[in-house]
């Protein structure tokens, strides 16, 4: 486990340089990749909802302590609204493991994978977690970084 951490972090720390990160008001970058279970997702194809694009890692301490109040928060929301796309930095094993004790059930895009790391550098992401809430025209409404009540209070904010 500590090893493909550091592999992870030593993949990380030697990327291409990534795409500047969209703020607020900007289009949300489109893509379209497989998911942990091998569905293709397309961002969009959740046009007509919100969309929490999630950036995490389960080595990632402050991803880890957030995992229930993000199934909480999944939990609360009608999915016809509302949909979160994790996008975690992590072995797929590991990530599985993770959302399966954690009650994630929401799309899990792993990276990197063959391709690198698409949907990481299209969305410009160097920190963890990182956040995108994405409108129903495909508008970042919010970007935020670490977490937090912050998150929680955006979705409520939009919703």
């Amino acid at each position: 486990r500590v090893m493909r951490a550091l592999l992870l972090l030593l993949l990380l720390l030697a990327a291409p340089a990534v795409a500047q990160a969209p703020a607020a008001g900007d289009p949300a970058p489109v893509f379209e990749a497989r998911t942990l279970g091998g569905d293709a997702l397309r961002l969009g194809d959740l046009r007509g909802r919100h969309v929490l694009l999630e950036f995490w890692g389960t080595w990632c301490g402050p991803c880890v302590a957030a995992a229930p109040r993000m199934a909480g928060l999944y939990d609360s929301t009608d999915r016809a609204a509302f949909e979160i796309v994790g996008v975690a930095l992590d072995a797929a094993e590991d990530v599985r493991t993770f959302a399966e004790a954690h009650g994630h059930t929401w799309p899990q895009i792993v990276e990197p994978n063959r391709n690198g790391r698409p949907v990481t550098d299209l969305y410009g992401v160097t920190g963890y977690p990182t956040s995108f809430l994405i409108d129903p025209e495909g508008v970042v409404a919010w970007r935020g970084e670490g977490g937090g009540a912050d998150l929680h209070g955006a979705v409520a904010a939009t919703l």
